[in-house]
């Protein structure tokens, strides 16, 4: 809570704080400044052979949002597409006998199928990512995310993923470990500043005078 003569403002934050009142000729925000570098403000992508959702999180709260294009199935994905079935190849044995590759093929058209399914939703995200710029969890299991991973082209996927079918796990327990790779994806963008920061130092290209830096910062 920020009270002044003029101003009365209350914002919420994704963590209980320990209470304290500062009284002083300006806001203290300095005990904030751990949350703010770390905002939990990201995407999760969601996703089962029955099901896929991207939902927005913004201080512990989900939404989901409909985006154009983006199946929600891997049979909505085949939708209105000629798939031929797999059917059983037979072959000689060389004694009479013959032996199926049927499962073989089926194991494959799933394999197809699936890439299929996730490249039309990476296309559909593809663009809203990047205009977004926030970081994107995938909540899926290995097979799905390693076949995800390899086709997104956004920039915006982090390396780490909440594994599971999303059909067996509950919100609380999909943000309780989404909050965790959040805040240390937050802390090696901040190591990474700092290293840019310290190559930079004596160039001319950085300041310590909070003036020149907002005024900086205002022109982009």
């Amino acid at each position: 809570l920020f009270l002044s003569p003029s101003t009365f403002e209350v914002r919420m934050l994704p963590v209980e704080m320990t209470d304290r009142l500062i009284v002083g000729s300006r806001f203290s925000i300095t005990p904030l400044l751990p949350y703010l570098y770390g905002s939990m403000h990201y995407f999760l992508l969601a996703v089962s052979a029955n099901s896929a959702h991207f939902i927005e999180v913004q201080d512990g709260e989900m939404e989901g949002k409909e985006i154009p294009n983006m199946p929600h199935s891997v049979a909505e994905a085949w939708a209105g597409t000629e798939h031929e079935e797999e059917s059983q190849t037979l072959h000689s044995t060389g004694n009479g006998s013959v032996s199926s590759s049927g499962h073989a093929n089926a194991k494959d058209a799933k394999e197809v199928e699936h890439k299929v399914y996730l490249q039309k939703i990476e296309k559909s995200l593809h663009t809203f990512l990047r205009e977004q710029q926030l970081p994107l969890i995938f909540v899926g299991v290995q097979e799905m995310f390693g076949v995800y991973r390899s086709l997104d082209t956004s920039g915006r996927l982090l390396e780490q993923y909440i594994h599971g079918s999303p059909e067996h796990l509950e919100a609380e327990e999909i943000l309780s470990k989404a909050d965790p790779i959040i805040r240390e994806e937050a802390a090696k963008r901040i190591d990474r500043y700092i290293e840019d920061y310290g190559n930079l130092s004596g160039t001319g290209r950085t300041s310590t005078d909070l003036a020149l830096i907002l005024d900086a910062a205002a022109i982009g």
